[in-house]
């Protein structure tokens, strides 16, 4: 990983993710299949309901440990991707939406009286 300019963190988080895999199964992740490997994925999203970003994580580091470290091209780690969340923007009320035009103009009159 750290030929391939992986920081410190990601490679944490990485061994990370293979290791929860590997606990979950109770063997080395390089005896476990492509079914189980897809089992697995739909315990982190349905039953764990693990958040996007975290799926995200984890998919990262085990497509990284079977492709890259074991040489595995597996179809399902190009197929499985988390739906990443969506969240709307916060909606100011009218009074709110004058603060920061106030404290801009306060702002403006410090500079100009100086």
């Amino acid at each position: 990983m750290q030929l391939r300019g992986q920081s410190g963190h990601t490679q944490e988080v990485y061994v990370a993710a293979v290791e929860q895999l590997a606990k979950y199964y109770r063997r080395s992740p390089d005896e476990i299949g492509e079914e189980e490997l897809r089992q697995y994925l739909l315990y982190l999203q349905n039953e764990k309901a693990v958040s996007a970003s975290t799926m995200a994580v984890a998919l990262c580091g085990i497509k990284f440990l079977y492709q890259h470290t074991l040489q595995r091209e597996w179809r399902l780690l190009d197929l499985a991707r988390a739906k990443q969340e969506r969240t709307l923007p916060a909606v100011l009320s009218a009074a709110g939406s004058l603060e920061p035009q106030t404290g801009l103009n306060q702002s403006s009159q410090l500079l100009n009286s100086s």
